[in-house]
């Protein structure tokens, strides 16, 4: 029985619970079901973005490829008008680059192009007498002597430095590892005291073999006993060797049946190399030959580069008589650098091209002999 005024017992604490427990679900839904929708919000923007990424990466790529037989088409229009090559033609402006560019149309982004002469460096694979060879040629070895000798020094002098450039004969050591490397005896003695043949590189770790045949890519060069990667790439205000050096000649022939005539275009050639050329009385005039090469009066450059002896008209050279063996006023091979941007995305094309004339055709192309994306 109540007592008299007291109020009845409410029973509803059960469908209060179960009423906090459903909301409690219902949160526990919405939170579920918001989370999974931000979630494939989120994969939704980043596949359209990651589509968005790879429209604008195969754009720029073709672009870039676009820019690369631009090059070749006036590297092309070049050969049909002109004998000697030289800085002072249009592949080598970059003004005049520019202008080529406009035919490649391309929205939100950009195009560069530069072309530069393969024959401008020295080739590292005429070292030895192709093909087959077992022997030096001597006027390259002296050439790379002359080229690698004043860049290791510099390298020596500085202040922290590489335990390899402190022996005393490090040029010495990387011609005679080269030649050793490239030569296709690998049985036989090494080159001097300072080369090396397989079995020393099979000591290393990791081992492994001497090539002994002409090296495919320049940077088979770090494999070679006594090249740094600081020589090879630079350091600090130091350029590398690799900007000066190329493994890559022209078709075999009767005067070059392995294609490497180790001969420089004296016409582009860059400093170091123009110094390596000079005998070693002269090499302080090599500055004077490059700024002979540029000079000019209204846009209009002043001299003659076509003759092979132009460079005996610059004063103190009038009596020097360079090794015909050693240079040319002319190329065929080039190096291309295209490099496309669009909107986040760049993407650079490098290809070397050497320009031919086929007897079954008796027109002249580019044939790509390397290639490279990056």
């Amino acid at each position: 029985m109540r007592p008299f005024g007291a109020r009845p017992r409410r029973r509803w604490s059960g469908f209060a619970g179960e009423r906090g427990m459903a909301l409690l679900v219902t949160l526990t839904v919405i939170t579920a079901v918001v989370t999974a929708g931000l979630e494939l919000n989120r994969r939704m923007r980043a596949t359209v973005t990651a589509a968005a990424v790879g429209r604008d990466r195969f754009a720029a790529e073709q672009a870039a490829v676009a820019g690369v037989h631009a090059a070749m088409a006036l590297l092309i229009k070049d050969k049909l008008e002109t004998r000697a090559d030289s800085i002072q033609e249009d592949w080598a402006s970059p003004e005049k680059l520019a202008e080529v560019l406009q035919e490649i149309p391309i929205d939100e982004g950009r195009v560069a192009l530069e072309i530069s002469d393969e024959r401008a460096r020295i080739q590292v694979n005429a070292l030895v007498v192709q093909p087959g060879g077992r022997d030096f040629n001597p006027e390259q070895e002296m050439l790379l002597d002359r080229f690698l000798r004043p860049i290791i020094a510099e390298y020596a002098a500085l202040e922290v430095k590489d335990p390899v450039f402190e022996e005393l004969n490090l040029t010495t050591t990387i011609i005679s590892a080269l030649k050793d490397w490239i030569d296709a005896g690998d049985e036989d003695a090494t080159t001097g005291l300072s080369g090396a043949e397989s079995d020393y590189y099979e000591s290393l770790d990791p081992p492994y073999s001497a090539r002994n045949a002409p090296l495919a890519g320049l940077e088979e060069l770090l494999r070679i006993k006594g090249v740094s990667p600081d020589l090879y790439y630079g350091l600090g205000d130091l350029p590398g060797i690799a900007e000066y050096l190329t493994v890559h000649g022209g078709p075999a022939t009767a005067q070059s049946p392995g294609g490497f005539d180790g001969k420089v275009n004296i016409n582009t050639a860059a400093l170091p190399v123009l110094q390596a050329l000079l005998p070693a009385e002269y090499a302080e005039l090599a500055q004077a030959i490059a700024d002979h090469r540029l000079q000019a009066d209204n846009e209009m450059f002043l001299h003659d580069l076509s003759p092979a002896n132009w460079y005996q008209s610059v004063p103190g050279l009038a009596g020097v008589t360079l090794s015909p063996g050693l240079i040319t006023v002319s190329s065929d091979l080039f190096r291309i650098r295209s490099k496309a941007v669009l909107r986040e995305v760049e993407t650079t094309v490098s290809a070397v091209v050497r320009r031919e004339k086929p007897p079954a055709s008796g027109r002249w192309h580019c044939k790509v002999l390397s290639w490279r994306k990056n």
